[in-house]
Order: C-alpha cells, then sequence, then structure tokens
C-alpha cells in the first residue's frame, strides 16, 4: 500500500491478465484472490471500480480535444491541466498541433501520435479523483527516450501516497519501485 510497485515479465508472462483479476474484470477458475484480508469474490465490483483506476494499454480516446480527453473522469480545469503538463515538459508536444491542446483528438485519436495517446491516457489517470489505487499498464509504450523519464517522474511525483502497480517489461521504472514482482 501506497508504495509503487512494478509487476515485470516479458510479454506474453500474465501481467494484465493478473490485473484484470485484481479488477474483477476476469473471474479466477481456480484459487482466491484477496484484497487485504478479503476474498475478491465477497467485494462486488463496483466497490472495486470506485477505489482502483486501471490505466489500460489503450484506451478510446473521444473524437473531442485533446483537453476533454485530458479532463475525462474528473473536474480539473485547463489551467490545473496545462500547469502540470508543464511541469513536465509534456505540453510541448501537443504544440505541434494546429490548435495545441484544443485541437480535437480524431475518432479514437486518430489525429494524434500513439505518444500523445499515452500521455493523455497517463495523465488522465494521475488526475482521476478519489482513487486511492492506480493501476498502469505499460504506461510507457510508444515513448521515446526522453518522453519516458517525463513520464516516469510525472508518475513517482504526482502518485504520492497512492499506491501504484505498474505493468511493464521496460527497466526504467526500476530505480523508483518500492516492490518488484517478476513474472
Amino acid at each position: 500500500p501506497k508504495e509503487i510497485n512494478v509487476l515485470m515479465g516479458k510479454s506474453g508472462s500474465g501481467k494484465t491478465t493478473i490485473m484484470k483479476l485484481i479488477i474483477k474484470m476476469y473471474n479466477p477458475t481456480k484459487g482466491d484472490i484477496y484484497l487485504d484480508e478479503t476474498n475478491s469474490k465477497d467485494i462486488c465490483q463496483k466497490d472495486i471500480r470506485n477505489n482502483i483506476y486501471y490505466v489500460n494499454q489503450r484506451t478510446i480516446l473521444f473524437d473531442e480535444s485533446v483537453l476533454y480527453n485530458l479532463q475525462y473522469g474528473n473536474d480539473t480545469t485547463k489551467a490545473v491541466i496545462v500547469e502540470l503538463l508543464t511541469k513536465y515538459d509534456l505540453l510541448d508536444y501537443y504544440k505541434t498541433l494546429q490548435n495545441g491542446i484544443e485541437t480535437s483528438s480524431g475518432v479514437n485519436g486518430s489525429n494524434l501520435s500513439l505518444g500523445m495517446q499515452k500521455i493523455i491516457m497517463v495523465v488522465r489517470g494521475i488526475l482521476k479523483p478519489n482513487k486511492g489505487i492506480i493501476i498502469f499498464d505499460e504506461p510507457l509504450t510508444s515513448l521515446d527516450k526522453e518522453t519516458r523519464e517525463k513520464i516516469v517522474q510525472l508518475i513517482v511525483n504526482e502518485t504520492k501516497g497512492k499506491t501504484v502497480i505498474i505493468i511493464s517489461h521496460d527497466p526504467e521504472i526500476l530505480p523508483y519501485a518500492d516492490n518488484i514482482i517478476r513474472l
């Protein structure tokens, strides 16, 4: 709890499946999963979803502005988002777009690079209110080395006091992990 936990493993080793079991997207066919001292079978999916935010590998973006997609699911103002993106030198990624963060993302993010989409997903997860647990599934994919470092700093600094689970096969996050589980 309240630490950065990294679940490492090669592609196909079951990292994402484990997370989907934890958030009850899947039910175990054998054995039990305990959240604290409680069997997950005794916890309704709604309670799990109210406390855990899962930033999956591919979130569908709306055919709305980048800003709208960043604000989706939270009440964060444009000023706060711009400040956060500026703090981690991420706002520049959107300056190449015709209207910056006011530019339409396109259907399923079709107007954006995969890196731009990934930044939106990670920032949206960090801004999600009232979530004590955040799970990031491969938050560094589709990003160049420099952007990966910025995203690692964003996650490390902006999730203090929360339980963070990062599914990854990338070693950049390991120096910041409190716990590492290798599959």
